[in-house]
């Protein structure tokens, strides 16, 4: 399985022989991007798939000095439990 980032998309994707999950995201400007939705596919529901495709996420915005405005409701979850983890990079 890899979770990996589009080259020319924005999106973050999990292989396993075929696409099982996405992150969508869009710029809002240069230095902020919404977190639009995150899907798994419902066979793989319930391994933390969620969860590493959002660290990976994360990642990102951090390397880049980015600012992030969750958009999705389980995004908007996530960054919500662990505030204090993400705060510095909530828009």
């Amino acid at each position: 399985m890899n979770i990996f980032k589009s080259k020319n998309k924005n999106k973050f994707v999990i292989e396993k022989d075929e696409i099982i999950g996405e992150l969508i995201f869009s710029y809002i400007d240069r230095d902020n991007i919404s977190l639009d939705s995150i899907w798994i596919s419902q066979e793989f529901r319930g391994r933390n798939l969620g969860i590493l495709i959002f660290k990976e996420f994360i990642k990102f915005v951090r390397e880049n000095n980015l600012t992030v405005t969750p958009i999705c409701s389980y995004a908007k979850k996530m960054f919500n439990k662990n505030l204090n983890q993400y705060k510095d990079i909530l828009k």
